[in-house]
């Protein structure tokens, strides 16, 4: 069956997510002596840090730093995450718009769900049992905007928790 691509039409609706590879992953309990820290923050900050093209094929590398913070603002664990999500695409290379716009509303948003088991798993290997990371809610992104950066923070999020050790 041939597919049949309209000349115009968006990057996002000619692409195909083909692989997800996890590139690098780094995570430290910082406080190891400290077995009571009582309530901590969990925070997240997404972003695309990479994006490339070769001949029908585009990669985005997805940066993602989730830490814990104590109520007396010391780090509890540090982990940081790089998923490369890999895409085919169908008909006109993109432009450079078109490529920062793709960025800002689709690789966070694939790779999402990745990044949420990673760090359960890690949280739980280092004895620490956070809450799971929420779904990221899409924010509308201006096609027109050609300022976008591929370093352009996607989001920042906070979740307050009670740890209890035992």
């Amino acid at each position: 069956m041939t597919k049949v691509v309209k000349l115009n039409e968006p990057l996002v609706l000619r692409c195909e997510l083909s692989e997800v590879l996890l590139m690098s992953c780094e995570c430290e309990r910082i406080n190891k002596e400290d077995q009571d820290f009582g309530p901590y923050e969990l925070r997240y900050e997404p972003s695309v840090s990479e994006t490339r093209i070769k001949d029908d094929s585009l990669w985005s590398d997805v940066k993602t730093q989730v830490f814990s913070l104590s109520d007396s603002g010391k780090k509890i664990f540090d982990i940081l995450i790089v998923f490369r999500l890999e895409y085919r695409f169908t008909g006109k290379t993109p432009d450079e718009q078109e490529l920062r716009y793709f960025e800002a509303s689709t690789p966070v948003f694939q790779a999402w769900p990745y990044v949420r088991e990673l760090v359960q798993n890690l949280a739980q290997r280092m004895q620490f049992n956070p809450p799971p990371l929420p779904l990221i809610k899409r924010k509308p992104v201006d096609a027109t905007d050609v300022k976008l950066s591929a370093k352009k923070q996607i989001g920042r999020r906070v979740i307050k928790r009670v740890a209890v050790k035992k």
